[in-house]
Order: C-alpha cells, then structure tokens, then sequence
C-alpha cells in the first residue's frame, strides 16, 4: 500500500548542441542502471526507415517470450509489442505509464535458443504527440549485456526502423527512456542455431493446504495487546532497521544518532533498541499467547538516506543497484537479526551486539542467540513502489540482487555472517511483499536468478508474496471504494498466482500479507455500509469472505492489514482498517468478533473443495478436520445487495443431525443450533450475506 506508518537518420541530422545532449544522454543511459550492462561506448547504428519491412528469416515472437526487469506499473499488456508479427502495419500500441518516477524501461526477449541474429525493426506510427525516444538494443544474457546499438523514433509518417545486429545470442534486451508514449509492434530476424530450453516445469498439484488458524494473520507492531491477538493465528510486524541500528535522531530528523558508526563499524541494539523498545520481552509476550511472529524488516539505517526518504533502496550512492554486493550493509543486518530471533545459536565471536548501557534505565543488553521467537523473516515492504522516485523503487533484477544477498550472502560469497541462511538454514525467508499480483516482476527475478547464481538458479526466498486490496480499480491504483472479495473476484486472482507457482516455482509458498478494508465512511478503501448494515458490519463480513476466498485460492498465508487502527475520526486511506480501534483502548471491532469465530470454528479445519449450491449468489464451501472425521461447510450470499434467500435445502451427506454456527458480534462469538437432516440433506431456514457455519459427521 502507498503509505504506512511506521515506499533517425544518424547524428548528421543535429545541431551541434543536440550533438552534445544526445552524446551525454548516450553515455549515461549505456551504463544501463536498471540492468547488469557491460556496453561500454558504441557507434551510433546507421538506421533504415522503410513503409513495409522484410519477412525473410523473421524469428515469430510470442508474449510468453516477454520480460519486464521495470515492473512497469499501469501499462498495457506486453503481449501488444509481439502481437502482431505478421503485419505490415502494426495498429496495436503497447503503452507505458506517463506518471512513473523511474526514467527507463527494460524489455527482455527470450528466444529459448541461441539465434544468430541480422536485423530488429520497431514500428512506428506517425505524430509528434506520440514522443520520440531512442531505443537501445542489447544482446548477451541477464548477468552480461552488450550493447549492439540504437534506434532513435522520427514519428514524421507511419514506418518501420530497422538496424542491424549481427550476433549470436539467445536474449535481445529493449530499454528505452519511460516517457515514450507507445512501441506497436518489435520484429527481429535471424536463424536459430541452437538446442531449443525444453526444461518442462514440474507441476505442484498435491500440496497440503494449510489450517486456517494458521492461514489467517494480521500486521502490526510491538505495541499490540497480546490478550487481543487471539483472533488470528500469526502476526506480520512491521520493524524498522533504524530501530536496531543507528536509530533516528530526534533533532535531525531520518539521520541517525550523532556519533553513530555505520556499516562495516555498527553495532546492534535489540533490547532495548534505540527507541528504548524491548523486542526480546514484546516478542516473548506475543508468542507465549501462542502467536507466530513474521516480522517484516522494513525501510533503510538512516545512515544509508541521508535525510531523504527512509524507504530508498539501502545502496551507498557509489554502488550499482543491480549488484548483491551492493546491499552486504542489508544482509549483515539480517544475518544478525535471524541470529537473535531464529532458532539456532549462533557463535558469540559472530554477533555484534552494542555491549554498552543503553535506554531510558541505561541497561545492558544480552548477548544471546537462537531465542527462536520468529518463524520467518520477510526482507522489504512493497519493493515496486511505482510511486516513489526511482531512489525507492527496485526494479526485479534489483530486487532479485538484494535478495540473493539477504538470503545466503549470494550464496555464500559474502561471509559466513551475511544473510538469513547462515544463520539459520530452517528460518523462511519471505520476500518483501509486491504491492499488486504482478507475476511478471517475479518472473523478472527468475530469469535474473538463473543467470546470476550458479548454484540454486530459482528466486532465492521460500515465499511469494503479495498484496491486494479489492476496490473498484480491481486492486491496482488509487481506489475510490471498497468492494466485495466476489465482486473484484479474489479467489480467480489469487488461483492464477498459485497456478504460476505451481508450474513455475513448486517448492514455494504463496503469502497474501495485506488485504482489507476502512470504516471510516470517507476512506476510499471504506466498505460501505449496505442498507442497515453499516461499515463497521461490512467490514466484519467482507474480510471473513475473503478469508474463504484465499482459503479457496489455495494460498499458504494471508494477513489482513492492519490489526489496529492508526487514526481517530479520519478518512486517510488504511488508517481505520484495524479489526480494533486505535489505543490506547483499543476496542474490538465487530470485524475482531467475526475473525474469532471464524478461527474458533475452522482451527485444524484446512479447505477441502467448493460444493456446487445451484444458484449462481451462494457460495457453499467445505473444510474438513484435520484431527477428527468431520466436516465443516460454509453458506453465504455472494452478493452486496443485503440479499435474503429463505429455506434453503443444502444436499451433502450426513449420519443424520449437524449443528449451525452463526456468528454473532459480542464475546460468545457465535449461536449454535442442532439442526436435522430432512429428505437428502438439511433446510437452512435463511442464508445471508454473512457466512454460516453447518459441521456434519
């Protein structure tokens, strides 16, 4: 989410002046600061503009051969650059986004086999509003490219721009500067010379699924009172790295405390922090209640912003950001945080722990290790933050490269005390949460992963992970309002994120770590209030909705953001998305009493299939135990108009009598009545849009 608290002909035809600017831009746009280049200065390409183009040797491009290394956030569909291979006059534009803070896109072509390539042609529809732009071309592979030249757009008619290439090379790389308006289509020419990658993906179809006691979770933070947590199973706690390391200095704000020595001569504070926190006894006091931790170490050391925004990429200005060795100062902090907090001891002689007194009660701080407190550790919050400028936002190599780091140290290159496995190999490493369901940036990580670690060539994390928040922009942009898991169609979402896990990458998870919804009437993530039903009760019966969609999905954790409110009476968007109200007395929300009883009903109960109800507007869905033979089925209305369906005939089998839960929003959390088994199944008397309960034998 967007806020938290706590992201041409050749040069003859210019002047003198355009000479210069154009060499200048040349020179900084080959060192290719969103990919891995290698380019070194070129010449410039003698560009050919012609109405129709050569179809000889033409290698067909597909979109699945397409990969973003820029995200690329609102744009068109990049099927649109390969969709029209046979056309002399390509009318299909793919679009980028006008309003992204970075400055280039990468477009990467995978050709599966190693090709020896003559020509690229782009075409080019005529007009001035279109924008011009060079496109520079590379070969080689995401670890190495080499540029082969350019071709600069001149939009003064409808044509075709053609340069030659002349090398052999299975990937083409496309980058150009974000602003150009349109590309319609991209056709490259040559002949294949090389084996076709024919590795067939092993498909994941038997995965266990897991109980939703322990698929639902929320975020939050230290703050939170433990005696309320007991409506979910897990806690995603947003910890700032400034808290363990360097701080914030009060008077000079986003620098850290005078005096402070950064990275490689820091030292760590954990309890208590520089904030004068307790992380070892908050965390003890969560997960003696029988919470799981998963803390999300967000944002970067002060020492690393200089004063600017706190969620830029933790880089020294001198270092490339598509190298792991780049954010080493990252992966120690990670090493030294998963040596406290994760399960196994880890040698004094590796820890770097500020022995002095510190806090409001000047205390020594333990020296100790394996305190096994937290379950995993997710490593950014929202790294595609296409809001931010370009210093905030990670492009999927990038973020490929920091994650390598995070994890093993780049598979152990870095040091034995770099990263989370070398400290504790049993530890999951969550990757930080994307801001939408955007399969394509982790296919961008993938395909950076294959080329740059030699050994385990896949992402390097145990979880996928993302966010979605279901309005009426579909999840994605600045939403208007709130609506329903079925009416944004959640669980067909999610299905096509766990389908690419499954083909893709099988041995990982898939998190959900943020969804929800505001109260507050003037949010534009508000649930609305429907009829008599107000926002509050809205809220209550959209969120256990979507936890049974997710569950249908088939996703391994989901966390509702946010446990608590942030905000009193405000329509900030988020702000009163709490399932309790703001502190200091945090009151429970009706949406808290519905999460409980959905937890209380469905513990060791893990989805089983969705039963066919007949009608188009109910939703039946069974879970079965994972301890006892019993199964649980779920009814509701799918719909948001306070729909009403009376006597109802559920046919599933039985050995004669269930029982019916109805949530209720007070302390018993739900009623519950016997009923009996009438003809081949059981009448529900009324079904609505809030989620019933029905448990058989």
């Amino acid at each position: 989410m967007k806020y938290k608290f706590h992201s041409s002909k050749t040069l003859k035809n210019y002047n003198y002046l355009n000479l210069v600017l154009f060499s200048f831009l040349l020179i900084n746009l080959q060192k290719c600061t969103f990919g891995n280049s290698n380019s070194g200065n070129v010449a410039p390409n003698k560009t050919v503009f012609s109405k129709t183009r050569n179809t000889i040797n033409q290698i067909t491009l597909k979109p699945e051969m397409i990969y973003s290394n820029c995200g690329c956030f609102g744009a068109s569909p990049f099927a649109n650059i390969v969709d029209e291979q046979s056309a002399q006059m390509a009318r299909s534009e793919f679009n980028l986004p006008g309003d992204m803070r970075y400055n280039k896109a990468q477009f990467i072509i995978d050709l599966k086999a190693l090709h020896q390539l003559t020509e690229i042609s782009i075409f080019e529809l005529a007009g001035g509003w279109r924008g011009k732009d060079t496109v520079f071309i590379y070969t080689g592979n995401p670890a190495k490219w080499i540029s082969k030249g350019y071709i600069t757009a001149k939009r003064d008619k409808d044509q075709w721009a053609t340069i030659s290439i002349n090398d052999s090379s299975r990937f083409v790389m496309l980058e150009f500067n974000i602003k150009i308006k349109d590309v319609e289509e991209v056709v490259l020419f040559g002949t294949k010379i090389g084996e076709i990658d024919s590795i067939i993906p092993v498909i994941s179809s038997n995965r266990s699924l897991p109980t939703m006691d322990k698929l639902m979770g929320a975020t939050g933070g230290l703050w939170e009172n433990e005696n309320l947590l007991s409506c979910i199973g897990s806690l995603r706690e947003f910890h700032s790295w400034n808290w363990n390391d360097g701080g914030n200095d009060e008077n000079n704000f986003n620098h850290p405390i005078q005096g402070f020595e950064p990275y490689p001569n820091n030292f760590f504070r954990f309890n208590p922090d520089f904030g004068n926190r307790h992380t070892d006894a908050d965390y003890k006091r969560i997960t003696d209640k029988g919470i799981e931790l998963n803390p999300c170490l967000q944002t970067s050391a002060m020492y690393f912003i200089n004063g600017d925004n706190e969620n830029n990429k933790p880089v020294f200005a001198e270092s490339d950001a598509n190298k792991p060795l780049s954010y080493k100062a990252h992966a120690d902090y990670l090493f030294q945080y998963t040596a406290r907090y994760g399960s196994k001891k880890v040698a004094d002689s590796l820890l770097r722990i500020d022995r002095k007194r510190n806090g409001i009660m000047k205390e020594f701080q333990p020296v100790v290790s394996g305190l096994n407190l937290v379950k995993s550790i997710e490593n950014w919050n929202e790294p595609d933050k296409w809001w931010h400028p370009n210093a905030s936002y990670f492009t999927p190599f990038q973020f490929a490269a920091m994650c390598s780091a995070d994890y093993d140290g780049h598979e152990g290159t870095m040091g034995k005390n770099v990263g989370v496995k070398n400290a504790d190999s049993s530890l999951k490493f969550v990757m930080g949460g994307l801001a939408s369901l955007n399969i394509d940036y982790v296919k961008g990580m993938k395909l950076w992963s294959k080329y740059n670690r030699t050994k385990t060539k896949n992402i390097p994390v145990d979880v996928l992970n993302f966010h979605h928040y279901c309005n009426a922009n579909g999840g994605v942009g600045q939403p208007t309002i709130g609506i329903s898991p079925e009416q944004d169609k959640l669980k067909e979402k999610l299905k096509k994120v766990v389908e690419f896990r499954n083909k893709e990458l099988p041995d990982l998870e898939v998190w959900l770590s943020e969804f929800g919804y505001d109260t507050n009437e003037g949010s534009s993530q508000v649930s609305p209030a429907i009829g008599e039903n107000s926002t509050l009760e809205i809220q209550g019966r959209w969120l256990m909705r979507s936890i049974l969609e997710i569950a249908a999905a088939g996703i391994d954790r989901a966390f509702i953001y946010n446990f608590d409110d942030y905000g009193f009476n405000t329509s900030t968007q988020y702000l009163t998305s709490g399932l309790v109200g703001g502190a200091p007395k945090n009151l429970k929300k009706i949406s808290w009493y519905y999460m409980a009883c959905l937890k209380n009903i469905l513990t060791n109960y893990s989805f089983y299939k969705e039963i066919p109800s007949g009608q188009i507007d109910i939703n039946i869905y069974a879970f079965k135990s994972k301890i006892k033979k019993e199964t649980i089925y779920v009814v509701w209305c799918n719909t948001s108009s306070n729909k009403e369906i009376y006597n109802y005939n559920l046919t599933i089998k039985s050995l004669g009598m269930a029982t019916l839960y109805k949530p209720e929003a007070n302390d018993l959390l739900f009623t519950k009545t016997n009923i009996q088994q009438q003809g081949n199944g059981f009448k529900i008397d009324k079904i609505t849009e809030l989620p019933i309960f029905i448990q058989v034998d």
